[in-house]
């Protein structure tokens, strides 16, 4: 069977993915750690309280995040575009998740409790619906990657390993890194970098890295993408016969020569 992707493309494929893991991977945590510990400090809120309530903020953002994969990929199939089916929504959804993801770290200042609970509940519920905007469509990109089902599968499974190793990676950076400037640092001085949050500055700084890999897919030059043409379902196959053979009838008794006869008798 003929192939269609180059090496280079399947491998482009997979550490796409990957970078996007590592962001996604590594995003609950950091914004965990960012909200409990960061956020709302000196605030004159109750620590205490915003800990209990980030099991409501996230367990909501997970409910957002499986409606917006309904949609999204309700959507995907049915875009078509001269940049492909996919490709625009990597291109133009990156942007917009890398926004929010910013602004996820943009604390308002208030002391006022049921407003930090709203900021959070909107603003990472907002992230994990433009996190799946972009990540859903890169995960399909494997099936419409190539007509040759055999690529397929090797570059499905090829970038299924690397966002494996994204997801998990991303959740190991922060503590990696705190652990790593622990080493180099000393305890002490270890504590008070900490507090004023460098090892989360570094550690989005390797995420970062790995949302420029992500845009990597988007080019058309790394990753061909292919479109199938979609088949017609069964109901519409039969309204169309049922219009041709319709159409058919009338043309040839409208052209018959017994049609012609009445319309030229006197």
């Amino acid at each position: 069977m003929k192939r269609y992707m180059r090496k280079s493309e399947i491998w482009t494929f997979g550490i796409g993915l990957f970078g996007v893991s590592l962001l996604t991977g590594w995003m609950p945590d950091y914004t965990y750690t960012f909200f409990n510990d960061f956020a709302f400090k000196g605030s004159g809120i109750d620590p205490a309280s915003i800990t209990k309530m980030l099991a409501y903020v996230f367990g909501f953002a997970g409910i957002v995040g499986a409606v917006c994969e309904l949609v999204i990929g309700y959507l995907v199939d049915r875009t078509r575009t001269k940049w492909g089916k996919i490709r625009p929504w990597i291109g133009f959804g990156v942007v917009p998740m890398a926004i929010v993801a910013m602004l996820v770290f943009i604390a308002p200042k208030t002391g006022n409790y049921k407003l930090a609970v709203a900021w959070m509940f909107i603003i990472y519920s907002l992230y994990t619906a433009a996190a799946c905007a972009v990540e859903s469509p890169a995960g399909c990109f494997g099936a419409c990657c190539t007509p040759n089902p055999e690529e397929r599968g090797d570059a499905i499974s090829i970038a299924s390993i690397f966002k494996a190793i994204g997801q998990s990676g991303g959740m190991a950076v922060l503590p990696a890194v705190g652990f790593a400037m622990k080493a180099i640092m000393g305890k002490q001085q270890y504590k008070t970098a900490e507090g004023q949050g460098l090892d989360l500055v570094i550690s989005t700084a390797v995420c970062a890295l790995g949302c420029v890999l992500f845009t990597m897919i988007f080019f058309p030059t790394t990753v061909r993408e292919f479109l199938i043409p979609r088949k017609k379902s069964a109901l519409k196959r039969a309204l169309n016969s049922y219009s041709l053979i319709k159409t058919s009838l009338w043309f040839r008794l409208r052209n018959s020569p017994a049609s012609a006869e009445a319309y030229t008798a006197p």
